[in-house]
């Protein structure tokens, strides 16, 4: 898939994500915390790996596609 599809991909994701927060009067932050959460709950992952999840969401640490 090229870069620029992925691209308009995740910018229509999250402006989805955005309108429907504003729609619901969320604060985004909170709400991405908060499915993070909730999903991780569900699965079994180490301490290490929980912890770098939530530095993501603290530190707007953000990998680009083509470090994957």
């Amino acid at each position: 898939m090229k870069t620029a599809s992925i691209e308009k991909i995740n910018a229509e994701i999250f402006q989805r994500f955005m309108d429907k927060c504003r729609k619901l009067n969320l604060n985004p932050e909170e709400a991405a915390e908060e499915a993070i959460e909730m999903w991780l709950e569900d699965l079994e992952y180490d301490e290490a790996f929980i912890e770098r999840q939530k530095r993501i969401l603290d530190e707007d640490e953000f990998v680009s596609i083509d470090e994957l």
